[in-house]
């Protein structure tokens, strides 16, 4: 039987996530969501942690240009704006609906996605072979175009806002977008370089992979390993330097200018750098920290400004 099915903390943070579109006060719901995954409850009037201090932001911080910056199909602009071109994945089609996409259009290798929220990748590596690939952990092979096209809609229909109330995906106009598959030119996959900026200023750099098996490290500035672990497993040595660290770091600081928290995304495929997305709530501030002090240590680093 799964451990899980006993556990109250999550039978709470189910029940909550079923019930979140009813209950319309955000600071209410958050503080049950909060407690059913992290266990205690927020202070939500004299936030410390990097936790609490992201339902703070979530309730009281909404800069307009935040929508913008979640939208994967819009943000290539703000980006081309701010560096110039060529640093988001190349677009190869966007559409309104599922049923209009032209997949004879596309190329043998692209990816699929809805550009108002962050889960739902469908990848294709080979449509000479037929064979579309879903999401990471949860592969699964041989999907039909109308398979495609259905799991997109649901896709399309699924409020993100409502289950962590982060406000900026609520008005993003929904659209299907394809981008090119990118990988290494020696075929290997991407390294994923989050990089946490405070106050326009990188401070910490959490990367690792998203294809599994699934580890991430922290790292400082100097590129020395703080052996913390959130949300996945660490590495069990410690990864190389990334080549171009400092550009990817002005990159960072010019995009995240502005924002009191943001988590800067970035690939380095051959020498140039891309942007991934941008993030202002990682894993939605209900993520625990191991060292716990480490809630603490990110949560200094976020100065709150005025409702």
């Amino acid at each position: 039987m799964n451990k899980d099915f006993f556990n109250p903390y999550k039978g709470l943070s189910f029940l909550m996530t079923k019930i979140s579109k009813f209950i319309k006060n955000d600071e209410t719901y958050l503080k049950w969501k909060f407690f059913a995954n992290l266990h205690y409850w927020p202070d939500l009037k004299n936030p410390k942690t990097y936790n609490e201090k992201i339902q703070w932001l979530k309730i009281h911080y909404h800069d307009p240009l935040m929508t913008q910056l979640v939208d994967k199909y819009e943000v290539k602009k703000y980006v081309a704006e701010i560096l110039g071109e060529g640093h988001t994945f190349p677009l190869l089609g966007v559409w309104d609906r599922p049923e209009d996409i032209d997949f004879d259009s596309l190329p043998n290798q692209f990816v699929l996605k809805c550009n108002h929220n962050s889960t739902g990748l469908v990848i294709c590596k080979d449509k000479a072979k037929g064979i579309i690939v879903k999401g990471k952990s949860d592969d699964k092979t041989n999907m039909s175009y109308d398979e495609v096209r259905s799991y997109l809609k649901q896709g399309l229909e699924k409020e993100f806002f409502h289950v962590y109330r982060e406000w900026p995906y609520k008005d993003v106009k929904r659209k299907i977008i394809a981008e090119k598959y990118m990988v290494q030119s020696d075929g290997s996959e991407l390294n994923d370089y989050k990089i946490l900026c405070f106050d326009g200023e990188p401070k910490y750099i959490w990367t690792g992979t998203n294809y599994a098996p699934t580890h991430f490290d922290i790292y400082n500035t100097k590129w020395e390993n703080q052996h913390v672990a959130w949300g996945y497993d660490m590495y069990p040595e410690d990864l190389p330097k990334p080549e171009r660290f400092e550009e990817m770091l002005e990159i960072a600081r010019k995009l995240s200018k502005g924002f009191p928290h943001v988590r800067i995304d970035l690939y380095n495929i051959d020498g140039t750098i891309y942007l991934g997305e941008f993030t202002f709530y990682t894993w939605a501030g209900l993520c625990k920290l191991v060292p716990e002090k480490w809630d603490s240590i990110l949560g200094d680093l976020i100065k709150l400004p005025a409702k």
